[in-house]
């Protein structure tokens, strides 16, 4: 069920950076998107979806725009707590090569005590993109990389994840990529 809401937002996520602030791909400056899952070295599994683009809006300023979405799974002995980081609005992004960073305000959902509980603060997540799609990292290439940092807006509250695409695509790009295609 999680894989179908995951693709469904994306989808639906795509259709609205299409018709939203003129959208098109004349005003397209620079973004990454992807959705698949991860797992750490610890091997610690998270499903994630997401989508971040900046264009020139109608007024020709750069608007940075996009939506994330990450769910670390829980085990059943406890050792690793679910955990869910979801960036409420995007204020940044910046591409360089096959790396993107992006971040901004942010909501860290975990359990504790037997509750959900949410928690606000700011987030900054890094994709590197490894590999071409359909391709799992074989033949010398290494897989696609994603890393979240969150930190609460109060107290010292962070949560780090880093791991390596097993299911799944990153793709980050800039006009001048969409040019030299």
């Amino acid at each position: 069920m999680k894989k179908i809401l995951l693709a469904a937002f994306v989808a639906v996520s795509a259709l609205t950076y299409a018709q939203r602030d003129g959208g098109g791909e004349k005003n397209f400056i620079a973004g990454t998107h992807g959705q698949g899952m991860a797992m750490t070295k610890e091997k610690r599994r998270a499903e994630f979806g997401f989508r971040v683009h900046k264009v020139l809006n109608k007024e020709n300023k750069e608007v940075t725009m996009g939506e994330f979405n990450f769910h670390q799974q829980g085990n059943p002995g406890g050792e690793i707590r679910p955990a869910g980081v979801s960036l409420r609005g995007i204020g940044r992004l910046a591409v360089d090569g096959n790396t993107a960073r992006f971040g901004g305000q942010a909501v860290l959902m975990t359990v504790k005590d037997g509750k959900r509980i949410e928690i606000k603060g700011e987030a900054v997540i890094m994709v590197v993109d490894n590999k071409k799609p359909g391709r799992g990292g074989g033949d010398g290439e290494r897989n696609d990389l994603i890393k979240v940092h969150f930190k609460a807006a109060e107290g010292d509250l962070t949560f780090d994840f880093e791991g390596a695409v097993g299911r799944g695509d990153l793709v980050v790009r800039t006009k001048k990529d969409e040019v030299s295609s």
